[in-house]
């Protein structure tokens, strides 16, 4: 039986790999510095000379060090408060349920088994003032992408807004902690999952790529989510990410069977995302124009008399049913095809047409590899890979047409290294430089495809730092990477196989960000800086997603919409250096100026400070914004809805009130911060006058009960009777509310109901994943003992 992962076909739109922290509450940061205050003292050195390595920490007097603990709630910090006290903590203090002091160092395990800490950190407040970014890798496009600027002049740094990465892996090399120490990646990454079979040699790209955003964003909340789980785990992923509170979420992953000509299953996670108010970046992808499209023309191969594509007539010329192409000898590459067919993955009723794809040797008679799916009722898809060892560079495509009507459209993308840029009008040998290529009948069609081509989703190209204005390269000499993925893939059908009247074109990529930048683990060191450079749009994505991050916070009230608006305007525009070998784009309105669009640099380099003028520019009404302060809601822990008024309108907003009208169901009010007025039952808060340019915040805290849909949904307005434009002075939010682990009917803790319920699951044949808590695919009596195990009261008493 073929290995199961031979069946499944991912792309990491780059080349990058991290193991799981375990469940502690000690971040590693605290843990490293008390093993070096222990190693300090056993060394019979005096506590006076003691300094620590991790310049992430605030170490006062050699022996204490600023920390920050978490409570599960306010009733239990100020509890922990005079506990702490009494065990050495100065200069405590309590904000709801965080509690902040100077602690002894040596004291820190004391803080592991305490109870009512949650989590304990040592205090960044230092390491976020403005000014370079921390760590030992430089991020070269901090200052590319003029976020170095916008950061001191908007007294930005990210805080406030969470960016969920998703990529390969996070810690399978088992080198974040080394990062948090050396302050290349924040010390309170939440990773929701991470990839769980390290030893098959992931790369832990996504921990390069949150190093990046941590250079640009140092103050924003980072969360991690494997996408090397499936296109199902990918999409879900999507969601999680979303429910746990991300703002912005950026991926550098494609899955090669996604339908082209329609939204699949993950570009449409993208969108439902994006509907709820994240902005979302995906890498462009790296195939530059390595594409075939061109519209099916049937024939009569001569020899055999199969019916197939005709290559030679479908581009104006004599008939011919093969395409050359050029695969270098060790080189692996892989060839997806798809027709403009419904795909079933995406929720249609499947193709009409079967078609096959072959690789034939030089002599045009031996197959070399061939993908023979039986297509019809189920994806346009066709995909073969070839790392060869043979002598011969000469490789012939054949599209044979076994089955349903004609397809209009045929398309390939080839996966492989494409060709650098030539130095001179003489061009490139493909075979010299070890480059895929294809060599007669090339139509050098776009290849951002799936859901980096969804209309929610901003698709990043790559340009080198080094070709920006910013290191002496003058706009228009810039040049994009030669492999940045161009766009013009055409949507045929909508989501249910519906075919369009007219296909939908979508302007792809977006923007164009910096790549080549140093980490500390990740690429090639190309520049001679002694740290390796990463490489690719899967390091000009998370570059574009920091951007973003430090303008929600200078403007949170701004839609996804806003956001990808005021970065296509922003941006310079950029000359395509392949724009003479494709078809002309139409214009682009969101663009500075709309012809500047183009399918190799979509509008074109991102520039920080002409971004925050746009977005400034657009400010010029009464916005609300609302979130749950924390990442993860769960049943029986208290959390905090944070309602926030900011006032562009140039008018002084007088009788100012905000009202949700009603609280969610399953929800009990605790306590409200921050109102001068407010009335419980009509939960609405009376706000003072607000004057332009102001901001009004307060926060209503809560304890979410049982709840059977999981989901919490608020809607709250504005009103004022100052006359202005409130259109934006609504929010929507609905959140995934989680349950503890065994919490079967979700109410926040363990006992014998919850057993109940999954006996009768267990014993009508449920295996719903929610009952199946030791993961085997089936619930039993494994399940029921597991279950008694969590009991939050012993002997499993009532506990609601």
């Amino acid at each position: 039986m073929m290995n199961r992962y031979r069946l499944v076909f991912l792309l990491m739109v780059c080349c990058g790999v991290s193991a799981q922290g375990a469940d502690i509450r000690l971040s590693s940061h605290l843990q490293r510095l008390q093993a070096e205050f222990r190693q300090h003292s056993a060394a019979g050195k005096s506590v006076q000379s003691f300094v620590s390595a991790d310049r992430t920490l605030s170490v006062i007097d050699h022996r204490y060090v600023v920390i920050d603990i978490s409570a599960a709630d306010s009733a239990q910090a100020e509890t922990l408060l005079e506990h702490l006290q009494s065990i050495g903590m100065m200069h405590a203090v309590r904000y709801k349920q965080l509690v902040s002091g100077v602690f002894p160092i040596e004291s820190l395990h004391e803080l592991e088994g305490l109870s009512g800490v949650n989590w304990v950190q040592a205090s960044s407040a230092s390491r976020h003032a403005l000014g370079p970014p921390g760590g030992l890798a430089y991020n070269a496009a901090d200052a590319a992408m003029f976020t170095d600027v916008v950061r001191k002049r908007y007294n930005v740094d990210g805080s406030g807004v969470t960016i969920g990465v998703l990529s390969d892996s996070y810690n399978c090399l088992d080198g974040a902690a080394d990062d948090v120490l050396s302050g290349d990646l924040p010390d309170d990454v939440v990773v929701l999952q991470d990839y769980p079979f390290c030893d098959e040699g992931l790369s832990d790209e996504g921990r390069a790529m949150m190093q990046l955003v941590y250079d640009i964003a140092p103050g924003a909340k980072q969360m991690f989510y494997t996408a090397w789980m499936g296109a199902a785990g990918f999409a879900q992923g999507i969601q999680r990410l979303a429910d746990a509170g991300a703002d912005i979420i950026v991926d550098d992953i494609a899955y090669l069977t996604m339908p082209m000509f329609q939204d699949g299953p993950i570009a449409q996670s993208v969108d439902e995302v994006k509907a709820r108010g994240v902005a979302y970046f995906s890498s462009a992808g790296n195939m530059a124009r390595l594409s075939y499209e061109n519209d099916f023309v049937s024939g009569r191969e001569p020899l055999s008399s199969d019916t197939a594509h005709d290559f030679g007539k479908a581009a104006g010329q004599a008939s011919d049913f093969y395409q050359k192409i050029t695969i270098p000898q060790n080189t692996g590459v892989r060839i997806v095809l798809q027709w403009d067919d419904p795909a079933e993955i995406a929720g249609g009723a499947g193709a009409k047409t079967d078609l096959d794809l072959f690789l034939l040797d030089h002599s045009k008679r031996r197959i070399v590899t061939s993908s023979q799916d039986s297509n019809i009722g189920h994806n346009p898809v066709e995909i073969l890979g070839i790392e060869h060892s043979m002598e011969t560079t000469e490789f012939y495509l054949y599209i044979s047409h076994r089955a349903g009507p004609a397809p209009k459209h045929v398309k390939y993308v080839m996966f492989g290294p494409p060709a650098p840029w030539p130095d001179d009008e003489s061009g490139v040998d493909n075979e010299n430089v070890g480059a895929i290529g294809i060599d007669t009948y090339p139509t050098h069609s776009g290849t951002v495809y799936g859901h980096a081509n969804a209309a929610g989703a901003m698709a990043v190209g790559a340009i080198p730092y080094e070709e920006t204005p910013w290191f002496g390269t003058p706009i228009t000499d810039s040049k994009i990477q030669y492999f940045s993925s161009a766009g013009g893939t055409p949507i045929y059908f909508n989501r249910n196989g519906i075919r369009h009247n007219q296909a939908e074109q979508r302007l792809k990529p977006d923007i164009v960000a910096p790549d080549n930048s140093d980490t500390t683990f990740f690429g090639n060191d190309n520049d001679g800086s002694g740290f390796p450079n990463f490489t690719g749009t899967s390091a000009a994505a998370p570059n574009a997603a920091a951007l973003a991050g430090l303008l929600k916070q200078a403007f949170p009230f701004l839609s996804p919409d806003q956001v990808h608006l005021a970065m296509r305007k922003g941006s310079l525009p950029l000359h395509d250096p392949a724009g003479n070998v494709s078809q002309p784009a139409p214009p682009n309105p969101d663009c500075e100026f709309a012809d500047d669009f183009n399918w190799g640099t979509g509008c074109g380099l991102v520039k920080a400070d002409r971004i925050f003028s746009e977005a400034g520019n657009a400010a010029d009404s009464v916005y609300l914004t609302l979130k749950a302060i924390e990442p993860l809601v769960i049943a029986g822990r208290e959390f905090a809805y944070r309602f926030e008024v900011h006032n562009f309108s140039g008018q002084t907003l007088t009788n100012l009130q905000v009202s949700a009208k009603r609280l969610p169901k399953f929800l009990r009010y605790r306590y409200v911060d921050g109102c001068p007025s407010f009335n419980r039952k009509k939960v609405e808060c009376k706000l003072p006058d607000l004057p332009s340019g102001g901001t009004a915040a307060f926060s209503i805290g809560v304890m979410p009960r049982n709840n059977p849909t999981r989901r919490l949904l608020l809607e709250a307005e504005v009103s004022t009777d100052a006359p202005v434009d409130l259109s934006g002075a609504q929010a929507v939010l609905d959140i995934e509310l989680l349950a503890v682990p065994g919490d079967i009917n979700g109410d926040g803790c363990v006992d014998k109901a919850d057993w109940r319920r999954l006996f009768s699951a267990y014993r009508r044949g449920d295996h719903k994943p929610a009952y199946d808590l030791d993961g085997d695919g089936l619930v039993g009596q494994s399940d029921l003992q597991i279950l008694k195990t969590l009991y939050s009261r012993p002997g499993g008493r009532r506990c609601r």
